[in-house]
């Protein structure tokens, strides 16, 4: 990393030295002389100043050697001013020098550089006396600076612009060089490799880092190879911009390069290696916007090479015909547009900070596949709180990440504690993140990684529960704010700066055991120690753990060992509380009390602070419990007479150890009987013995014979009131009656009758005959399909009982009334049958089949939906039957038929080139390939060169399908394929093909 970022020092010192890289400047025309707008001071005043813009230009010394400014670019401009007799001029600027009499010039500032060692550099306008400089320069400052001019008292700013007289003569040249190189009928393929050879006859140079150097000194870095591509990319009317190329195989550790879009197609344009002119170059065109390696199984994705990631970036399942299985390295670290990553079925493996500082990111998904995820992943993803899971190999809960039972990250959620069960903590897992405060390691952890918790900048409290961790490792809460920490006595070894802590170090206090490697890393590295026999122990107390509702709580708090003075800190709360009551000790003191208002539990914490800031908590839970309190259920409020009902009974508050019985009063009863006697089992079972409303008693008592008793009503009733009516026939034609007769048995008698209806389609019972004691009762329905009928009887007191009979009505046959849209048609084109029917018993499905030519056997087209629309479309010419066939909800079938004439498809020619662009000398594979027509395709090839106006025959007219064209010279050929068919019919296809 140091290695990239002193190359980015020493790019900037060169723009310092003129060379700033100008992507996307475009050419403008370039003014020839200064522009000059005169000043006109207010009607009272006969003051005149000849300009109030000027544009003047310079050169940083570094072009001297390659270029002069022409006269016709002006490097100086005389101010004149009339109507005033005392004037004076100045200037804020030091690239700017005015005369007396107002003569304003360009003027450079001398630069010193000196070396800051390993490749870094600084720059500055004050030489230092202690050090030789590696470089002095003469430079300007390209911009717009204010000359001030005072005349008789009055103030006037006179803007001037510097501009870089090397980046007017580099947009030229290159503007000459396009509109000589590139013409509207080029590809962009064409017009890029143009570019590229125009950077590529120049040298590498390692001195310059920008377009203008590249052009003005002849030579520049990949840098500048870059500047130039895009800049010239621009000009043309493309979108461009800058690579990242150094993570390409072989590549240096700045290299850049350019990519490139005419909108439809992106193309990666390099021309940056080392080398003198003319030096290496190629235009390659992507077929992703992911660079991407081979690796076993498929390939990697390393890099995305788009200007912006976006918002939601897809990784793809395949790139072209290969499989991508893993994200490389840094894939798209510190971008900070990206919100959503979504990962393909097919990747195996995350590589090292492939997502690091994507500051927004905040949801990604693991495929099944994916069982391997490296260092500092997610590190510093401070949005990051959804990872979807696929398979078994991952788990994310609580905003932590897991693999088996190792902790792998967990960003920025402010979790306590690992998921239970817990047994590693990996390498930088909480790395940055800034919301977690306290944090406890329970006692299944075995290990924890290094800097597992580093730069957790509001991390204060670590509490340790395990007694098997053997390590804390190097940066393991490093620049965190733990100020002190129990360490257990099974660590054996504390890495470097591992309580290397924000703020001093000399305030964090280690405490373990004595003589133990605690002792020695807290000597060794400026911390504080205390022997874990000598920490401060919490000796408080609760006046009783069991109590009843309005008791009163008394608390006593005490320590032992550590360092005086203590501070106490007694709260509670209820358990359905959010949160702890305020501290009850806030003005001092030991001794504290609280009334218990509700059954349940509480529960009261007491914290011990001693001297050294050391906290110790002490947790009391209080049960309390209320009066007994019984209840019952019975199993049914009615029954009939004959049936038991079960009573259930429970209690709650007094002393556990209940004991229930069950009493009865009958409905002549005035009182009570025992029904079930005093036992355990809450469960109680009663059989009445006569109609009407009984009274139940659940008696209820608890382990000091204390007694609770519950009311309950039961009813009991007659045998269910039953409906005996018949139906005179179950299925009728439309238009004919069907009698229901009523009959009814049980309840309390003096009967009465009700018919109802639901239509097909219906949801509502409709009424056919009105309650009355007529059991004869009439009904004629008006539509085909299933009706329901309802017969009501109802007893004495109104009670109710139903009887539902199905009733089928049938509808005349069912026609098929299909269309055909046309009886002739071409091979591939299809033709709609339109089905259509009538009568039957409705919700009609339709199915096409066929059969061609001389066939016995039909095959079916489109199977039964209850799509009308069905389409045809033969394969072949000649004769079709074809079948319409419409089925009724009932499965009944109508057919249709029609007769079909299929023509020959017209000759289509589909041949394909081996390549678009091959080396002279090489041979172009071109094959053949026709569909349509009438078979039996000959094909010839032909070609014409750049300029050339006539066809010349390559492969004449035969039945072979491969045909070979060998060029005889570099050149970009028009190529034109010819297949004939059996009728003599034609058809072509053209092709370009490079010849390098």
């Amino acid at each position: 990393m140091n290695t990239i970022v002193s190359s980015l020092l020493r790019k900037t010192t060169a723009a310092a030295l003129g060379l700033t890289m100008i992507f996307g400047m475009s050419a403008a025309t370039l003014p020839v002389l200064s522009e000059a707008v005169s000043i006109t001071a207010s009607a009272a005043s006969s003051v005149s100043i000849n300009a109030t813009q000027v544009t003047l230009y310079g050169l940083n010394s570094w072009a001297d050697e390659f270029i002069t400014i022409p006269s016709s670019y002006a490097t100086r401009f005389q101010l004149k001013v009339t109507g005033a007799s005392n004037v004076s001029y100045s200037t804020n600027s030091s690239y700017l020098s005015v005369s007396s009499t107002g003569l304003v010039t360009v003027k450079r500032v001398t630069r010193y550089s000196y070396s800051l060692g390993n490749g870094w550099s600084y720059s500055t306008t004050t030489p230092d006396p202690d050090k030789e400089p590696i470089r002095i320069t003469q430079q300007m400052d390209f911009g717009t600076y204010t000359v001030q001019v005072k005349a008789d008292g009055q103030t006037y700013n006179v803007s001037v612009t510097i501009k870089d007289y090397a980046e007017a003569y580099t947009n030229k040249v290159m503007d000459d060089y396009l509109k000589a190189n590139i013409t509207s009928s080029m590809t962009t393929y064409q017009k890029l490799e143009k570019i590229a050879q125009f950077i590529a006859a120049r040298n590498y140079s390692a001195s310059y880092s920008s377009a203008v150097g590249l052009v003005v000194a002849g030579g520049a870095d990949c840098w500048g190879s870059t500047d130039a591509a895009i800049q010239m990319a621009r000009k043309i009317g493309l979108q461009a911009w800058s690579r990242n190329g150094n993570r390409d195989a072989g590549a240096g550790s700045g290299h850049m390069n350019a990519m490139i879009t005419d909108g439809q197609k992106y193309y990666e344009l390099e021309a940056g290696y080392g080398g003198t002119a003319p030096r290496y170059y190629y235009v390659k065109e992507r077929d992703s916007l992911f660079s991407y390696r081979t690796v076993s199984g498929g390939i990697e994705v390393y890099q995305y090479d788009d200007q912006t990631v976006p918002e939601v970036l897809t990784v793809p399942a395949k790139i072209g015909n290969q499989t991508v299985v893993g994200i490389g390295n840094k894939f798209i670290q510190q971008k900070d547009t990206v919100k959503q990553v979504v990962l393909p079925d097919t990747i195996q493996y995350i590589n090292d900070s492939a997502f690091n500082s994507c500051y927004n990111l905040t949801k990604i998904n693991f495929p099944a596949s994916l069982t391997t995820i490296g260092s500092f992943v997610f590190t510093d993803c401070r949005s990051l709180t959804t990872i979807t899971i696929s398979g078994s190999n991952f788990r994310f809960s609580n905003g932590a990440l897991y693999q088996g039972k190792t902790l792998l990250y967990c960003p920025n959620k402010a979790i306590t504690a690992p998921l239970s069960g817990t047994t590693a903590i990996a390498d930088y897992a909480f790395y940055y993140n800034r919301n977690i405060t306290n944090f406890t390691i329970p006692s299944t952890v075995t290990s924890i990684g290094e800097g597992a918790f580093g730069d957790c900048s509001n991390l204060t409290d670590v509490t340790f529960r395990t007694t098997k961790l053997t390590a804390l490792p190097d940066y393991c809460f490093t620049y965190t704010k733990v100020n002190h920490v129990v360490i257990p006595d099974s660590v054996t070894s504390i890495g470097t700066r591992a309580f290397d802590v924000t703020g001093d170090k000399s305030q964090v206090l280690l405490v373990g055991k004595a003589g133990s490697v605690v002792q020695t890393y807290a000597a060794d590295n400026g911390h504080q120690f205390l022997d874990a026999a000598k920490m401060v122990k919490n000796t408080s107390k609760v006046s009783m753990a069991s109590a009843l509702v309005d008791d009163t709580i008394k608390v006593t708090a005490s320590s032992s060992g550590g360092k005086a003075p203590y501070t106490y800190e007694v709260v509670y709360k209820y358990q359905y509380d959010a949160q702890f009551s305020d501290n009850l000790l806030a003005n001092g003191g030991t001794t504290a009390a609280f009334p218990v208002k509700n059954v349940g539990a509480y529960a009261v914490q007491v914290t011990v602070t001693d001297g050294y800031g050391m906290k110790v908590v002490k947790s009391f839970s209080i049960t309390v419990k209320n009066k007994i309190t019984p209840s019952a259920a019975l199993s049914a409020s009615a029954v009939t007479l004959g049936q038991s009902v079960t009573v259930t009974a429970s209690a709650t508050g007094g002393f556990s150890g209940y004991r229930y019985s069950l009493q009865y009063k009958s409905p002549t009863d005035t009182a009570w009987q025992s029904a079930v006697a005093l036992n355990t089992n809450p469960a109680m079972t009663f059989q009445p013995t006569q109609i009407g409303k009984y009274s139940l008693r659940v008696t209820v008592k608890d382990a000091k014979n204390k007694a609770a008793y519950k009311y309950l009503t039961l009813n009991v009733e007659p045998l269910p009131l039953k409906s005996n009516a018949k139906l005179s026939a179950t299925a009728i034609t439309l238009g004919a009656s069907v009698t229901v007769t009523g009959a009814a048995s049980n309840g309390y008698g003096s009967y009465r009758y009700a018919l109802q209806y639901k239509a097909p389609g219906d949801t509502a019972w409709q009424s056919a005959v009105a309650l009355g004691t007529n059991t004869k009762m009439t009904f004629k329905p008006t539509q085909i399909g299933k009706y329901s009928l309802r017969v009501i009887v109802k007893d004495a007191k109104n009670k109710a009982a139903y009887q539902i009979f199905t009733l089928t009505v049938n509808p005349k046959a069912l026609q098929n009334l299909s269309t055909l849209s046309a009886t002739t048609t071409t091979v591939g084109t299809a033709v709609t049958v339109t089905g259509a029917a009538a009568n039957g018993y409705g919700d009609y499905q339709y199915a096409l089949a066929y059969k061609f030519g001389s066939a016995t056997q039909w095959t079916s087209s489109v199977d039964f939906s209850t799509t009308a629309k069905m389409t045809f479309k033969p394969t072949k010419a000649g004769t079709y039957s074809l079948r319409v066939t419409v089925k009724d909800a009932k499965n009944k079938a109508a057919y249709q038929y029609f007769t079909l004439t299929a023509e020959p498809r017209p000759l289509v020619n589909n041949s394909k080139l081996s390549a678009t662009t091959i080396t002279l000398g090489g041979t172009l594979t071109v094959t053949g390939y026709a569909s349509g027509g009438t078979g039996s395709y000959r094909y010839a090839l032909e070609y014409k060169g750049y300029g050339d106006t006539a066809w010349q025959s390559a492969v004449p007219l035969g039945t072979a399908t491969k045909m070979l064209f060998k060029p005889a010279k570099k050149d970009t050929y028009s190529l034109r394929i010819t297949v004939k068919d059996a009728k003599n019919k034609a058809a072509y296809k053209y092709a370009n093909l490079v010849v390098k």
